[in-house]
């Protein structure tokens, strides 16, 4: 008889094979700093690793990663793009090309740098995540910053990253007060628990870099005991004051500014809704290639993620309705809606948000939005369109 010996990982790696992959957990430390608010940041570690992406191949080559139209951007090139070939931007490139920009490698390592802070130029644990032991094994690309902490460290030493967080730091915070006075986040934090009032959310944390283009996501974590739940929305900076932005009123950039966010914080809302329809979602829409093209990214290939991002962007164009004077509303949907169909690929996006909005204004007594979702699905099933492009 032959005996097949297999190490420790690979035997645990077939044991999780079957099972759900475990994800990370808000420490018990943190669990007891965590709060019913919402919190801004510009963290020194997380900028710092969106410099190194940024001087990746992958980011210079893809305009939606990287906003490059800023003065801190030239200057971060200025001082950075001499080191485009240090072993930590190399590898990042390498984890990049094989897993891609818009999954979910790059979402954990953007995470797991929350979890760190600079002393004396190195990285110090600031123990606010549990990350699971199966991750040091995964057969996936992933890239830990624990096992990566000396290519970090030398990075940061090397391009003299200490100095130009600090020189930049009234810049960061301005960014924050910026971003506190266009965006009225307790109100929207408010509006979406009335709209939605079976979820409970405790805390908001939004996290961006100044170099951060259109790529946004959010991802939600809960402790060990499931007691505290915290939604993390990575987002682009609000930095409005330059190029056609100069020609818009404050009420505008004041629209954009919550659009960018407001996406993000209730998908937290919308998702757990869309599941409780999901079996109805999937029987109205049918064909995915009747609400989207094939040039979508961001990995929207089923019904769910499909649907949640319709709604989520109409949803938005609810509290818009209810927040801003008429005309700034109608400039910046009109706006919102070419953006979706011609440059995001949502094909069906204008017809879907004029129902959405319609089924809104007519809505009777203390009907919210979770309990528009069986006539908005009525609307889908009826406007679907086949691959053949013949109306239902």
């Amino acid at each position: 008889m032959k005996i097949l010996l297999f190490s420790p990982p690979f035997i645990l790696l077939i044991f999780l094979a079957g099972c759900k992959t475990p994800v990370p957990t808000i420490s018990k430390s943190y669990e007891e700093a965590i709060g019913h608010n919402i919190q801004v940041e510009v963290p020194e570690v997380y900028e710092a690793v969106q410099i190194a992406l940024s001087l990746t191949d992958t980011y210079q080559s893809d305009l939606n990663l990287i906003n490059s139209s800023t003065p801190y951007y030239h200057e971060m090139i200025s001082q950075f793009s001499k080191h485009k070939s240090h072993p930590l931007v190399l590898k990042l490139e390498k984890k990049l090309k094989k897993a891609g920009a818009y999954g979910e490698v790059n979402t954990l390592i953007r995470f797991q740098a929350l979890n760190y802070r600079l002393k004396d130029e190195k990285l110090e644990k600031k123990n606010r995540y549990n990350i699971p032991f199966i991750y040091n094994v995964a057969p996936y690309p992933l890239f830990l910053l624990h096992k990566n902490k000396r290519l970090i460290n030398s990075f940061v030493q090397e391009t003299a990253f200490d100095m130009f967080y600090k020189q930049h730091k009234g810049y960061y915070d301005s960014l924050i007060l910026r971003s506190r006075e266009l965006s009225d986040y307790e109100g929207m934090q408010q509006w979406l628990e009335r709209e939605f009032p079976q979820v409970q959310n405790e805390s908001f944390l939004i996290v961006f870099s100044p170099l951060t283009a259109g790529l946004h996501n959010m991802r939600e974590y809960k402790s060990k005991s499931g007691n505290k739940k915290q939604t993390i929305m990575f987002v682009s900076a609000p930095d409005y004051e330059t190029g056609v932005w100069e020609e818009r009123s404050e009420l505008e950039k004041s629209a954009y500014a919550s659009r960018v966010v407001f996406t993000e914080i209730n998908h937290s809302y919308v998702n757990p809704t869309t599941t409780q329809h999901i079996d109805q979602i999937e029987s109205a829409m049918q064909d995915l290639k009747g609400w989207k093209t094939e040039n979508v990214t961001g990995g929207y290939n089923s019904f769910s993620l499909t649907f949640n991002e319709y709604m989520t962007w109409a949803v938005f164009t609810l509290y818009a309705y209810d927040t801003y004077p008429a005309d700034v509303f109608e400039r910046v949907i009109e706006r919102q809606v070419e953006f979706m169909m011609s440059r995001r690929g949502f094909t069906r996006f204008r017809e879907f948000n004029d129902k959405l909005l319609s089924l809104y204004k007519q809505r009777k007594g203390e009907k919210r939005v979770a309990e528009l979702y069986p006539e908005i699905i009525g609307w889908v099933k009826l406007n679907r369109i086949s691959t053949q492009n013949t109306v239902q």
